[in-house]
């Protein structure tokens, strides 16, 4: 089941290098988030595991093909 999330999406990034990114609703008030997100640029994708995202985990589990980039190898 797909579900579309409304809101507004800021991402930040920390001096380590590390980025951050948050979701609020309507009213200000945190819909999700996720900090210590790495980037691998050299690979063009995301470096970090993607646990919120169905198709990334399917194919960590071996139930889906992996992804392209943007995605994280699984």
């Amino acid at each position: 089941m797909d579900r579309t999330v409304p809101g507004t999406k800021v991402k930040a990034r920390h001096d380590s290098g590390l980025y951050a990114w948050v979701i609020a609703d309507g009213a200000g008030r945190v819909v999700t988030y996720e900090r210590d997100v790495r980037w691998d640029g050299s690979a063009g994708r995301r470096g970090t595991e993607m646990w919120l995202h169905d198709a990334w985990v399917a194919a960590r589990e071996g139930t889906g093909p992996q992804p392209g980039a943007p995605y994280a190898a699984a």
